[in-house]
């Protein structure tokens, strides 16, 4: 695996909101600091940064991770963007921020395997139907 400078990505930290391109620019102590793939997820990561702070969110959690055991068997793993609670009606929300090219056969398969053992629905963001 490549070096985490030579990604492309952002850095969002869970803190303060702030996102930065590279981690050498966290925003201090206690920067709690996590890895956003692309522009759109960082958008989307202040977003809600920022519904969090205003009180209609709460518990933003940054790449939430569910198993997938099918059987006793462990078939794979799956890894959203974020999880959080709406504060208005207490549900719990998972998203995936997906681009047109990048929501393919596999991520749906897998969607369907976290639906099907967790019994979470996946919200996508970012990809019209």
């Amino acid at each position: 695996m490549q070096g985490l400078a030579q990604r492309k990505g952002r850095y969002g930290c869970t803190r303060c909101g702030l996102v930065m391109v590279t981690k050498a620019s966290a925003c201090g102590e206690g920067c709690d600091l996590h890895y956003l793939a692309s522009k759109k997820e960082a958008r989307r990561f202040r977003d809600l940064w920022t519904m969090q702070q205003a009180g209609a969110i709460k518990g933003l959690r940054l790449q939430p991770a569910y198993s997938l055991v099918v059987n006793g068997i462990k078939v794979g793993s799956y890894r959203a963007d974020f999880r959080y609670t709406d504060t208005e009606t207490g549900e719990a929300v998972v998203e995936d921020v997906k681009s047109r090219g990048s929501d393919d056969g596999l991520s749906k398969l897998k969607r369907n395997l976290v639906r099907a053992i967790h019994g979470v629905d996946i919200k996508i963001i970012g990809v019209t139907r």
